[in-house]
């Protein structure tokens, strides 16, 4: 991906970039110079960078004898999407957590301050378990402070303020009328409004399954369609057969939706009495917290500082938003192998004994730090799995009948009174959606 293939004017980035250094010194409250000349812009590169393409843009050294003698930027494809990176990544600050700091945004484009260090996707193969371990207790602790940072506003996307010097809406109000978490901008919903705040779990959940409805309408799915935004790769035609049935999951899905709101898979025996008002409290909870379901290897940024310490900066947050408790209580999805078999995590990855080292060793350490975390995340993985079903992309719609499977045997282990409330795939079919990855949808008879 290049400059142009960004549809970007280079003379118009370069202007703006100038205003984003003359926006630096602003940021740094330095003293007025009358004598300081126009930064001068030498070269604009494209590099991979926070698992994002980004351009990183040198100024002249004389232009700019106070700094930056760089900056980077991020080009997202949307304004939104930019307003919520802006905004997430403020919030994210606001809650102690190390975000790349941000000198200015125009329209999709982000002004960023280069730090040092590097992606842990490329350090990991080099790094010992030590320094792994490391890193693992710091990223830790990062993530509880999501957690921890709660709102009682709903379920939305925090979008650009006025953040020291950062053009944005001030309105406090306004900052919290959409959801831009990724499954609301897939295929043709990128084209689309982003969804208000929701005020609760339900209908949260209910909005999730509306994507659906509103992807495969009444008037689309009267015939086939090639619609590049409704299809993918390997499946460039959809039938009017296939859009029914994926219609069909998500309808019964939404029968779901009751039962995942918080507690259902959990039997009050299971804890202390002690325990049991708090574990209600949690995982029913209106509260929201900080989420950031797309945080990869390569969004966080690994920098050594003084003797064993290392600094974690993450990136990533065009997507991240205000989660219900148990769906904020996550950890990366480089770290978990998803229950539903969806590929939630890209690029080089760990290998699986690495990967379970890993969740062992981070679930302990904040199990230890936060009673509240310890019950979001214990207790609420069912709910977690229904949020990664009902909110997954059209494509996997068969590999989610594979989970409801799954499910339907939760639900006996947890309920043996009460029979699960929908049909679900059986015996050969289940069996053929697993071991056949490469056809994601085909028909099911029930």
């Amino acid at each position: 991906m290049s400059i142009k293939s960004l549809s970007l004017d280079p003379r118009a980035l370069q202007q703006d970039a100038m205003l984003a250094a003359k926006r630096y010194r602003e940021l740094r409250r330095l003293p007025y110079r009358r004598d300081l000349p126009e930064p001068f812009v030498t070269s604009m590169t494209d590099m991979a960078w926070g698992g994002e393409v980004i351009i990183e843009i040198l100024f002249r050294p004389s232009s700019v004898p106070d700094g930056p003698l760089s900056l980077y930027a991020l080009v997202l494809d949307r304004i939104v999407l930019a307003e919520a990176y802006v905004g997430m990544s403020w919030t994210a600050a606001n809650a102690g957590i190390s975000v790349p700091p941000i000198i200015w945004h125009k329209d999709n484009v982000i002004f960023l301050e280069p730090i040092p260090g590097q992606s842990l996707d490329n350090l990991w193969p080099k790094l010992t378990n030590p320094v792994r371990e490391a890193i693992c207790k710091k990223l830790a602790f990062e993530l509880l402070k999501m957690f921890n940072y709660r709102s009682s506003n709903g379920i939305y996307t925090a979008r650009a303020m006025e953040p020291n010097g950062v053009r944005g809406i001030q309105d406090p109000d306004l900052r919290k009328t959409m959801l831009v978490s990724r499954p609301f901008n897939d295929g043709p919903l990128s084209m689309r409004k982003p969804p208000a705040t929701f005020v609760s779990n339900e209908e949260y959940l209910v909005g999730l399954v509306r994507r659906i409805e509103l992807v495969f309408d009444d008037y689309t799915i009267r015939a086939p369609t090639s619609d590049q935004k409704r299809c993918w790769p390997g499946k460039e035609t959809l039938s009017v057969r296939d859009m029914t049935l994926i219609r069909d999951t998500w309808r019964r899905l939404r029968e779901l939706i009751r039962y995942h709101e918080g507690a259902w898979y959990v039997a009050p025996s299971h804890w202390p009495s002690a325990d049991r008002s708090l574990l209600g409290r949690i995982l029913r909870s209106g509260d929201t917290a900080i989420c950031h379901p797309d945080l990869q290897m390569s969004r966080i940024i690994v920098h050594p500082k003084a003797g064993p310490e290392y600094e974690v900066t993450l990136t990533g947050w065009q997507h991240a938003y205000f989660a219900p408790l148990w769906s904020s209580a996550r950890l990366p999805p480089w770290m978990v192998s998803s229950l539903v078999l969806l590929p939630a995590a890209t690029g080089p990855q760990p290998n699986l004994q690495d990967e379970a080292w890993m969740q062992t060793f981070m679930t302990r350490h904040m199990a230890m730090a936060s009673l509240e975390w310890r019950i979001a995340y214990q207790m609420g993985e069912m709910e977690r799995v229904f949020e990664e079903c009902i909110g997954a992309h059209w494509k996997y719609r068969d590999r989610i009948e594979v989970c409801l499977v799954w499910l339907k045997q939760m639900w006996k282990q947890a309920r043996p009174q009460s029979n699960f409330p929908i049909p679900v795939v059986e015996g050969d079919n289940w069996e053929r959606i697993i071991t056949d990855p490469t056809d994601p949808l085909y028909a099911v008879n029930f």
